[in-house]
C-alpha cells in the first residue's frame, strides 16, 4: 500500500518539469523521499537549513487502498521529491509542475520547530529540529 511503484513517463515529465524549475531558480532546496520517505526527508531538510516546518500529511498526494499517516510519513516511494519553493516563486512553480502530481503540503519555518499534522489534523510528530538532528546523528555513531 503507497509502496514503490514507477511510472516512467510520469516521473520523466516531473523530472524536466523540476529541472526547469530549478535553472529559473524557482527552487530553494530539493530532497527525494527514498530511505525513510517524507518523514526523513523532511527533517533532513530541515536539520541542513537550521529552519523549522510546519506540514500537513492531508495535503500529499496519494495513491492506495489504505491512507494512514505511518504510510504517508514512511512509504519509500520512488520518484518523489520534496521541493522548498520561496513564496515569490510559488506561482511561477506551480505553473511549471501543472502537468505533474504535486502538492503544497507546508511551509518552512524561522522557528526550529518540526511540526507535522496527520490525517485527522492532530500533530502526529512535534519535536525540535535540534532534537530530531541529535537522535539522527548518535545512530550515525
Amino acid at each position: 500500500p503507497g509502496g514503490p511503484n514507477v511510472e516512467a513517463r510520469r516521473a520523466i515529465q516531473t523530472y524536466r518539469a523540476l529541472h526547469t524549475a530549478c535553472r529559473r531558480g524557482l527552487t530553494q532546496a530539493m530532497h527525494d523521499c527514498s530511505e525513510g520517505g517524507l518523514a526523513v526527508a523532511l527533517a533532513e531538510m530541515a536539520f541542513s537549513g537550521g529552519l523549522g516546518a510546519t506540514v500537513s500529511l492531508k495535503n500529499v498526494p496519494y495513491q492506495g487502498a489504505s491512507r494512514r499517516d505511518d504510510i504517508i510519513l514512511f512509504s519509500e516511494s520512488s520518484s518523489r521529491m520534496l521541493v522548498e519553493v520561496a513564496p515569490a516563486h510559488e506561482a511561477s512553480f506551480v505553473w511549471l509542475l501543472k502537468d505533474t502530481v504535486h502538492a503544497k503540503i507546508g511551509i518552512v519555518g524561522q522557528s526550529p520547530e518540526f511540526l507535522v499534522y496527520g490525517l485527522k489534523d492532530a500533530p502526529v510528530i512535534h519535536a525540535g529540529i535540534n532534537d530530531l538532528k541529535n537522535v539522527w546523528q548518535s545512530s550515525l555513531k
